[in-house]
């Protein structure tokens, strides 16, 4: 299972873990645990960007964390109506 290495210590580890999930069927699993990362690792640029990719990848919405999450998004990332990870000039 890939979701347990979202929590690894390692940032490449957590990385190639969050862009595993983007492969396959979008599950909600993996949506919370990309966000429970995203959360977590707030202050961590380059695992936030994954994470938003990741996210933006699987179409998947931040129901129940839209407040939290865009209050740490940067261009080119924001969110949509329905709450879903888009990228400006994607």
């Amino acid at each position: 299972m890939v979701v347990p290495l979202l929590e690894d210590f390692v940032d490449d580890v957590r990385i190639a873990a969050a862009r595993a999930l983007t492969v396959g069927t979008p599950s909600d699993a993996a949506r919370d645990a990309l966000i429970a990362l995203l959360l977590r690792d707030r202050d961590n640029a380059r695992v936030r960007g994954e994470v938003l990719q990741a996210l933006h990848d699987l179409g998947a919405d931040v129901k129940g964390h839209r407040t939290e999450v865009e209050a740490m998004l940067v261009e080119p990332w924001y969110l949509d109506r329905e709450g879903r990870v888009k990228r400006r000039g994607a």
